[in-house]
């Protein structure tokens, strides 16, 4: 016994199925409009199969229709109007066939109402009305008839365009509103990140820096800097969640070989030692987009050193513009490398890899890691 409450769905979807292939057939094939097309070859089927039951053999008439009817499949705008013209002039000279197109014709005048606009679309059928007039008298029942099917088809096509309006200002307005929600909930979202970043991290940041400041060692200076530096970045990621203008970052930027010299004198002061060359770069060469990218590479990858590297060894970093590559904007180009400490890892939770990673593509970056043995190895481009 069939099931029926499972067939539907399979007859659903194999429904679905054609109609994906017909879509993507229609638009290999340039067809703009494949549902007009459709119902062109079929309105020209029919007449054709009325004409030959009609018992008639060869016709000049079929033969322009059918040309006509294929310039309609693919440019319907003229199609349609030049599908009205050939049954005007056909009909006018009497050709034999001339009368056996009555449904690619009634097509074409409601497509005429779904292409055009009503002021133009209005403006063909009336030349088409007055043709009809002139040379269907003196038969005025028949000119009569004629009209009122050509209008009526008129304005089945023009109702048709204003349904397929209506649906495409629907599904803008749904847009819309999905897009709005989408903004409430990052809205609400950087609402409970700032809150977080206000009350927590810049209360710990600022805690951290007092309690530096009541240190007299070196080290302690630097901690407090570098507090004070992290509280200052919080601050600025802060406003830009809460919607402020975020050009206000880039601004007084500090040169990438300020925060090299920085971060290196920086791992100096806890024992880890290593050699820094960014001859080869200039902060000018390269958009602000990418020096603010460049600048959250260095101080992650500077973070990765202290935090992973043996103290005992020496790490390299290399930063220049790649001369290798004739392009504009210039290639930026990373290389790090450093001996791995055979301890756990230092306060790491290990996100910043895959942070950095998002952060390199936006601004077509890539990042290539190989560790070998006890050896780590990084390298990164930007292209801009």
């Amino acid at each position: 016994m069939m099931n029926i409450t499972s067939t539907g769905p399979k007859i659903r979807g194999r429904l679905q199925g054609i109609k994906q292939r017909f879509i993507y057939y229609s638009h290999k094939l340039h067809i703009g409009h494949p549902y007009l097309a459709l119902a062109m070859v079929f309105g020209l089927v029919f007449d054709f199969v009325i004409w030959i039951l009609d018992g008639r053999g060869y016709s000049f008439a079929l033969l322009v229709y059918t040309i006509v009817a294929f310039v309609y499949i693919f440019v319907p705008k003229i199609g349609s109007v030049a599908l009205i013209a050939a049954y005007l002039l056909l009909a006018y000279w009497n050709c034999s066939g001339s009368e056996y197109a009555f449904i690619i014709t009634v097509i074409s005048f409601a497509s005429v109402a779904f292409l055009f606009s009503l002021a133009a679309s209005l403006c063909i059928i009336a030349v088409a009305f007055l043709a009809i007039w002139f040379i269907g008298m003196p038969d005025l029942n028949l000119v009569l008839v004629l009209i009122l099917l050509y209008f009526a088809a008129y304005c089945s096509g023009h109702a048709i365009k204003v349904y397929a309006q209506h649906i495409v200002d629907e599904e803008a307005y749904k847009k819309r509103i999905a897009l709005f929600r989408q903004r409430e909930e990052v809205r609400e979202r950087n609402v409970a990140v700032v809150n977080h970043l206000h009350n927590v991290v810049a209360n710990d940041l600022s805690y951290i820096a007092m309690v530096a400041n009541s240190q007299d060692d070196e080290l302690w200076n630097r901690v407090r800097s570098k507090a004070d530096e992290a509280f200052s970045s919080t601050h600025n990621i802060i406003r830009l969640l809460n919607n402020d203008y975020y050009h206000h970052l880039l601004d007084d930027f500090p040169r990438i070989s300020d925060i090299i010299d920085y971060e290196q004198d920086s791992l100096a002061a806890v024992g880890c030692d290593g050699v820094c060359d960014c001859s080869e770069f200039d902060d000018a060469a390269i958009s602000s987009e990418v020096r603010s990218v460049l600048s959250d590479v260095i101080k992650e990858v500077f973070g990765n050193i202290r935090k992973h590297a043996d103290y005992s060894g020496q790490y390299s970093f290399t930063l220049r513009l790649n001369a290798k590559h004739d392009s504009h904007p210039p290639v930026v180009e990373l290389l790090q490398s450093n001996v791995v400490s055979s301890q756990e890892a230092r306060y790491s939770k290990g996100r910043g890899l895959e942070i950095l990673r998002r952060e390199l593509d936006n601004v077509n970056g890539d990042m290539r890691i190989a560790k070998s043995g006890n050896m780590w190895r990084m390298h990164i481009t930007i292209a801009g």
